[in-house]
């Protein structure tokens, strides 16, 4: 019996070191892939989008003096910029989600239609020429009809340079003007509205961004919507506020599909798990039922297993991820029942053999589709596990089992 252990055990190591090879060559697949296709995707779809406010300021005459070494006075004339704050922004954003497959990664692309009209006030006490920048929130990405109103009226040239553009209009104290910005793009991952650098002060702020999906996150740095609306196939979030001072930025990460190839190397990278868990209850069934299986039955046991993971991992690079789980599954639990209903020969075995396959290897797989559950998945299972085969075993002669005759005989 002792012999027999060990043999299984060694069997089962082999398996195991086999299913690492397999979780590191699908691993070093994706990462391969990632590093060859991440650039691509950026440049043929644009990179995560992170738009600014506009930049208002007018600029003023300073005079400075300088001393030459004689004793002279030198005046030079130089302009400074003086920043003037937004009095109303209202910005409307849609975004519909778009993702692209390239290889083994799923990438978060979507398409965007921006609106926004922004309102600046001449505060002080005398007439300036005010000058308004935008940047765009991609400098080397794609800006479809776009277009520029100052004051309700559309500019027909609007000069575009380094990824911004700007607009002046001389007011006198206490006019106002109004900017209006429409463009379609497109980008990656995220978007994020930054009202300015550092903490920055914003008056009559409404942000609307709409989704056409429900599964919506926030960056680890942003401001929570101050209002949700539940859609039909998404979101309305608003961001609304009379007076604020914030560092804080505002925006979205767009949920991701499933990349196929790390989850298939955690899948792989778990599995010795799996087959432990499996061996030892066949090896329990194999005592109770008095089956007389050799290591070599384990192994070729055991290799079915890891048939399922092998399929799968290059099944995944042509078809979506649930329909190559389920072949594998398929093929996998045909080599095992076809195999072991040759040596057992009660319907009874035969389906408890098929049960522990689908709980161990087919449910103990699936349980890595739920995020942040498969551990609690798997020690669920573990501890059912041992609550069954205590209840089965409890009344086993351990010493008739492990006697000398007893391996011998075994």
């Amino acid at each position: 019996m002792i012999r027999r252990i060990i043999a299984i055990f060694i069997i089962y190591a082999g398996i195991s070191l086999a299913w690492i090879a397999l979780g590191i060559g699908a691993s070093f697949r994706a990462d391969d892939v990632e590093n060859g296709l991440r650039s691509a995707v950026d440049s043929l779809w644009g990179a995560p989008q992170r738009q600014y406010a506009p930049h208002v300021f007018y600029t003023e005459p300073v005079a400075t003096e300088t001393t030459n070494s004689d004793g002279t006075t030198i005046i030079h004339e130089t302009e400074r910029e003086v920043d003037l704050m937004l009095s109303r922004s209202r910005i409307n954003i849609d975004i519909q989600l778009t993702p692209r497959r390239k290889g083994l990664k799923w990438y978060a692309t979507y398409t965007t239609k921006f609106a926004a009209e922004y309102a600046v006030i001449n505060t002080t006490d005398a007439e300036h020429r005010l000058l308004f920048d935008f940047n765009f929130p991609d400098s080397e990405g794609i800006f479809d009809d776009f277009q520029v109103n100052l004051n309700g009226k559309i500019q027909e040239s609007v000069k575009v340079q380094n990824g911004y553009f700007r607009v002046e209009q001389r007011l006198e104290p206490g006019d106002s003007m109004t900017v209006g910005i429409d463009f379609a793009s497109r980008g990656l991952e995220s978007w994020t509205y930054i009202p300015g650098n550092g903490v920055t002060q914003v008056r009559d702020f409404i942000l609307t961004m709409t989704t056409d999906f429900n599964a919506v996150d926030f960056p680890d740095t942003g401001m929570s919507p101050t209002k949700k609306e539940s859609l039909d196939h998404g979101w309305r979030l608003t961001w609304g506020f009379s007076n604020l001072l914030t560092g804080s930025n505002m925006g979205l990460v767009m949920p991701t599909k499933l990349d196929p190839g790390p989850w298939v190397a955690k899948v792989s990278f778990a599995a010795p798990i799996s087959l432990f868990f499996f061996f030892f209850i066949l090896f329990i069934l194999s005592l109770v039922q008095n089956w007389s299986l050799h290591p070599m039955h384990y192994f070729f046991i055991g290799c079915s297993f890891f048939s399922f993971h092998l399929l799968l991992a290059y099944l995944v690079d042509h078809m979506s991820i649930h329909t190559a789980f389920a072949i594998s599954s398929a093929v996998s639990m045909l080599l095992v029942m076809s195999y072991t209903r040759l040596l057992v020969s009660t319907p009874r075995g035969l389906m408890e053999i098929g049960l522990a396959q689908l709980v161990y290897l087919i449910f103990f797989s699936y349980s890595f589709f739920y995020k942040g559950y498969t551990g609690l998945i798997i020690t669920i299972l573990a501890i059912v596990s041992l609550f069954v085969v205590m209840q089965v075993t409890a009344k086993m002669n351990w010493d008739e089992i492990f006697s000398p005759t007893k391996r011998q005989a075994m």
